[in-house]
Protein backbone atom coordinates (compact mmCIF):
# COMPACT_ATOMS: atom_id res chain seq x y z
CA UNK A 1 0.00 0.00 0.00
CA UNK A 2 3.17 2.35 0.79
CA UNK A 3 5.49 2.06 -3.03
CA UNK A 4 5.22 1.33 -5.92
CA UNK A 5 5.18 -2.96 -6.33
CA UNK A 6 9.47 -3.70 -6.56
CA UNK A 7 10.49 -0.38 -5.64
CA UNK A 8 12.10 -1.42 -2.67
CA UNK A 9 14.62 -4.03 -1.39
CA UNK A 10 15.17 -5.09 1.77
CA UNK A 11 18.18 -3.32 2.60
CA UNK A 12 16.40 -0.16 1.47
CA UNK A 13 13.35 -1.04 3.85
CA UNK A 14 15.88 -1.84 6.27
CA UNK A 15 17.41 1.92 5.57
CA UNK A 16 13.83 3.87 5.68
CA UNK A 17 12.67 1.86 9.15
CA UNK A 18 15.95 2.36 11.16
CA UNK A 19 14.98 5.71 12.04
CA UNK A 20 12.22 4.25 14.00
CA UNK A 21 14.11 1.60 15.70
CA UNK A 22 13.14 3.25 19.32
CA UNK A 23 9.69 3.54 20.78
CA UNK A 24 10.78 7.09 21.38
CA UNK A 25 11.67 7.55 17.59
CA UNK A 26 8.85 5.59 16.58
CA UNK A 27 6.13 7.78 18.43
CA UNK A 28 8.01 10.69 17.13
CA UNK A 29 7.68 9.39 14.10
CA UNK A 30 3.75 8.73 14.12
CA UNK A 31 3.20 12.56 15.90
CA UNK A 32 2.06 14.25 12.14
CA UNK A 33 -0.57 11.34 11.47
CA UNK A 34 -1.74 11.16 15.39
CA UNK A 35 -2.49 15.30 14.81
CA UNK A 36 -4.90 14.53 12.25
CA UNK A 37 -6.95 11.76 14.42
CA UNK A 38 -7.79 13.36 17.44
CA UNK A 39 -4.31 14.47 19.26
CA UNK A 40 -4.64 17.72 20.87
CA UNK A 41 -2.52 20.15 19.34
CA UNK A 42 -1.09 23.86 20.61
CA UNK A 43 -2.39 24.97 16.55
CA UNK A 44 -5.19 23.78 14.84
CA UNK A 45 -4.54 22.49 11.26
CA UNK A 46 -6.43 24.68 8.71
CA UNK A 47 -9.38 23.03 8.09
CA UNK A 48 -11.85 25.60 7.86
CA UNK A 49 -11.08 28.24 5.08
CA UNK A 50 -8.85 27.84 1.75
CA UNK A 51 -4.98 28.21 2.14
CA UNK A 52 -4.10 30.84 -0.73
CA UNK A 53 -0.03 30.03 -0.34
CA UNK A 54 1.61 28.67 -3.35
CA UNK A 55 1.58 25.09 -3.59
CA UNK A 56 2.72 22.40 -5.42
CA UNK A 57 0.89 19.42 -5.32
CA UNK A 58 2.39 16.23 -6.23
CA UNK A 59 0.91 12.00 -5.96
CA UNK A 60 2.11 8.92 -6.58
CA UNK A 61 -0.06 7.03 -8.59
CA UNK A 62 0.28 3.89 -6.55
CA UNK A 63 0.12 5.52 -3.35
CA UNK A 64 -3.24 3.73 -1.53
CA UNK A 65 -2.30 5.92 2.18
CA UNK A 66 -4.22 8.89 1.29
CA UNK A 67 -7.55 7.87 -0.34
CA UNK A 68 -9.51 8.79 -3.05
CA UNK A 69 -10.32 12.04 -2.25
CA UNK A 70 -6.89 13.76 -1.95
CA UNK A 71 -6.61 15.09 -5.30
CA UNK A 72 -10.08 16.63 -5.36
CA UNK A 73 -10.10 17.94 -1.71
CA UNK A 74 -6.44 19.52 -2.22
CA UNK A 75 -7.99 21.36 -5.16
CA UNK A 76 -10.58 22.83 -3.66
CA UNK A 77 -8.21 23.80 -1.01
CA UNK A 78 -5.08 25.03 -2.05
CA UNK A 79 -6.43 28.08 -4.02
CA UNK A 80 -3.01 29.25 -5.08
CA UNK A 81 -2.06 25.76 -6.58
CA UNK A 82 0.62 23.99 -9.40
CA UNK A 83 -0.46 20.92 -10.21
CA UNK A 84 -1.82 18.47 -9.24
CA UNK A 85 1.11 16.38 -10.69
CA UNK A 86 0.20 12.60 -10.37
CA UNK A 87 3.40 10.68 -10.74
CA UNK A 88 3.48 7.32 -12.25
CA UNK A 89 5.31 4.58 -11.05
CA UNK A 90 5.14 6.44 -7.32
CA UNK A 91 3.20 5.46 -4.11
CA UNK A 92 3.69 7.16 -0.42
CA UNK A 93 7.61 7.92 -1.34
CA UNK A 94 7.69 10.32 -4.20
CA UNK A 95 11.05 11.74 -3.54
CA UNK A 96 12.52 8.27 -3.38
CA UNK A 97 10.27 6.19 -5.29
CA UNK A 98 10.83 9.01 -8.48
CA UNK A 99 13.23 10.90 -7.79
CA UNK A 100 13.68 11.52 -11.59
CA UNK A 101 10.54 13.01 -11.50
CA UNK A 102 10.39 14.36 -8.26
CA UNK A 103 13.22 16.45 -7.69
CA UNK A 104 13.12 18.65 -11.35
CA UNK A 105 9.70 19.51 -10.57
CA UNK A 106 10.20 20.89 -7.10
CA UNK A 107 13.84 22.43 -8.22
CA UNK A 108 11.46 24.77 -11.10
CA UNK A 109 8.77 24.85 -8.76
CA UNK A 110 10.57 26.86 -5.91
CA UNK A 111 12.79 28.66 -8.01
CA UNK A 112 9.94 29.71 -9.77
CA UNK A 113 8.63 31.13 -6.51
CA UNK A 114 11.68 32.70 -5.66
CA UNK A 115 11.38 34.96 -8.78
CA UNK A 116 7.98 35.51 -8.05
CA UNK A 117 8.16 36.55 -4.77
CA UNK A 118 11.29 38.84 -5.19
CA UNK A 119 13.04 36.05 -2.63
Amino acid sequence: MWASLGTFTAADVDFMTEPFSTEQRLRAGWAAYQLMHGRKVSEPPILDRKVDVPTLLLYGMDDHVVGPDFLPTCEVAFTDRTGPFVLPGAGHFLQWERADLFNPLVSAYFGDVRVRHGR
